[in-house]
């Protein structure tokens, strides 16, 4: 009886996560089907086609400091931006993003390298840091240079102005580590309440939040190929979600793709209801044997072991 009321209370927990995605995907369906019915059409991006970077030194904010000492003298680093429309769609007015690119090249190498760009995912992730922390082999560092990016929105690319994409510290905080496990619809409430209290304010504080889309990012990465290898093809790197923004480019571009190295991919599927179900479905297994296994162990019972969990959650 203590186990099936252990797994109820987990499959309730598991089942209000679950309810929360759903929300969450029919806001973001809804979304699009608006900008459907306003029916945006293709921004004219000629404007920023024609740019070529100009490399230079870096600002000393974007080096990892401890890093510098280990490299003097076996590479060397350069830092650029390229210009792209905060949004492909429409015609209402909005600034511009300012991408900020650092190159890494292996001193004793060739000049005029080919390039290969890295990200490492996240969201969030800087591309920056990557290319800088990275340990790429000889092989390919005889024969490329590695470009990182900071998405927009991330990191040292900023709306122009160098306007930051900021919320509330303590919103996010809230977010993030306001409560546990869900276990009744009362703590369900509460959790959605610090959701919205979050989003609302970040909305508030950044009116052009709409613009920061995996969309819009992998439009933003075939502006960087043309900036700075004109109508060569692009080489990329890509972990996590950085995968998912190379997968994406390649459906996209695919007559601009060259070598695509994809690396532990996030999941890429237009039904991320179903995506979640069976995600939560493995993890609740996979939470159960463990607990079983922890409880045999300690000789306990199941239900004790999950008390003991939720317990250590609760420290933690």
């Amino acid at each position: 009886m203590a186990q099936q009321g252990r797994q109820s209370r987990v499959a309730l927990a598991l089942m209000l996560v679950f309810s929360m995605l759903v929300v969450a995907t029919i806001s973001t369906v809804t979304g699009l089907d608006e900008l459907a019915r306003r029916r945006l059409t293709p921004r004219d991006i000629s404007a920023y086609v024609g740019q070529h970077v100009v490399w230079g030194a870096c600002n000393k904010q974007l080096r990892l400091p401890d890093l510098v000492d280990s490299v003097v003298g076996l590479e060397t680093y350069n830092c650029a931006k390229v210009r792209v429309p905060a949004n492909y769609l429409g015609t209402e007015p909005t600034p511009d993003f300012e991408i900020r690119l650092m190159r890494r090249h292996k001193v004793g190498a060739p000049d005029n390298l080919p390039l290969i760009v890295v990200n490492p995912g996240g969201p969030g992730g800087s591309g920056i840091e990557q290319v800088q922390w990275s340990q790429f082999p000889d092989a390919l560092t005889d024969k490329y240079d590695f470009v990182g990016f900071d998405p927009r929105g991330v990191g040292a690319s900023t709306l122009e102005g160098g306007k930051n994409i900021s919320c509330s510290k303590l919103l996010t905080f809230r977010k993030n580590f306001g409560g546990g496990f869900v276990h009744n619809d009362g703590e369900y409430q509460n959790w959605l309440t610090r959701n919205n209290d979050y989003y609302r304010d970040c909305a508030a504080k950044n009116p052009f939040w709409f613009t920061l889309s995996t969309e819009n990012v992998v439009r933003d990465l075939d502006l960087i190929r043309q900036a700075t290898q004109g109508d060569r093809p692009l080489n990329y790197i890509g972990s996590s979600y950085g995968a998912f923004i190379g997968a994406l480019y390649a459906t996209r571009y695919s007559k601009h793709v060259s070598k695509l190295v994809l690396d532990s991919p996030a999941e890429m599927t237009n039904d991320e209801v179903k995506s979640a179900k069976h995600w939560y479905t493995t993890q609740e297994k996979t939470l159960n044997g463990f607990l079983h296994q922890y409880a045999k162990y300690s000789g306990i019972t199941d239900d004790e072991a999950y008390k003991r969990l939720l317990q250590s959650k609760k420290w933690a």
